[in-house]
């Protein structure tokens, strides 16, 4: 729980996804496709059974986030986008790339053979439960702010485009960081 509280790109990557689902339903079946694939690559990387270079997936997972928040500007300047009908598959491939991220993370901690299923699922359940303590709290948000507002809809679109702006600018600046291994930000 703790990595998904501190992982600021991890926090901007869901709440670019929250930004503009409509509904419950939706939010579930973007927030558990996402889910399924990055506890699938988590296996497998913190397995040592499939292990991509932190060096190639850290630079990846920015541009994830970089390609969901400039979709959702697309989205809030009003364009229709048929892609955000394949957003729980784009988000399962995003996920795959995530888990590895998370398979890194997990084995700096030092896993020991000993204990290893135990780990994951413990590690994976602390994952999830940090990722609905921000994504569920911020659906419901957006929702009952929207309402305040004279015209709801246009609200919600200024608050997505803003939103995605500034996560947009952030993965930029962490794919700089990450490709050129410097630090520019004091976090992420």
């Amino acid at each position: 729980m703790h990595h998904i509280l501190t992982g600021f790109d991890h926090l901007a990557f869901v709440i670019s996804l929250v930004l503009v689902v409509t509904s419950l339903r939706e939010l579930a079946l973007v927030i558990t496709s996402f889910t399924l694939a990055h506890s699938i690559t988590l296996a497998l990387g913190a397995l040592d059974i499939v292990c991509p270079p932190a060096a190639f997936i850290e630079p990846t997972i920015c541009v994830t986030i970089l390609f969901v928040a400039i979709e959702n500007l697309i989205l809030a300047r009003g364009v229709s986008l048929p892609s955000l009908r394949w957003r729980p598959t784009l988000t399962f491939a995003f996920g795959l790339i995530h888990g590895f991220g998370f398979s890194n993370q997990l084995r700096e901690l030092g896993l020991r053979a000993h204990g290893l299923a135990k780990t994951l699922v413990a590690f994976n359940l602390g994952v999830e439960l940090g990722q609905l303590l921000v994504v569920l709290p911020l659906f419901f948000a957006l929702g009952y702010i929207v309402k305040w507002f004279t015209n709801p809809s246009r609200a919600k679109r200024r608050i997505v485009f803003g939103t995605s702006g500034i996560v947009a600018a952030l993965a930029l600046v962490w794919l700089t960081e990450r490709i050129t291994d410097t630090h520019i930000l004091p976090f992420g």
